[in-house]
């Protein structure tokens, strides 16, 4: 806490950073999520129409991308409609799993 404000500012940009770049990744997947959430992790719906629950949708994402997404079953049944960002690794990862999304998924 005695940092300073410059270094407050400094790492919440960072935050900032990786969740504009986790809001592309899920915007080409066509997920639904809302903004501003509080926390180092973006939760978002499964995109709207899809058949299966969340596990088959992060296997299916990790079979044509490598990328893993969390399904939210696995904290429990009202989690499963959903998908979880971690917000903990550098921006530069998440824009290159978003890269990797939106070949694989093109529509």
């Amino acid at each position: 806490l005695a940092l300073g404000e410059e270094w407050f500012k400094e790492l919440n940009d960072i935050y900032y950073g990786r969740e504009k770049q986790a809001y592309e990744l899920l915007d080409a997947l066509g997920c639904r999520y809302r903004k501003g959430q509080a926390g180092l992790f973006v939760w978002a719906e499964l995109p709207e129409g899809y058949e299966g629950d969340s596990f088959a949708f992060s296997d299916e994402v990790m079979e044509k991308t490598d990328v893993f997404l969390t399904p939210g079953g696995i904290f429990g049944s009202e989690g499963n409609g959903y998908i979880r960002i971690t917000l903990c690794c550098p921006e530069a990862l998440l824009k290159k799993a978003t890269e990797k999304i939106k070949i694989a998924f093109a529509k």
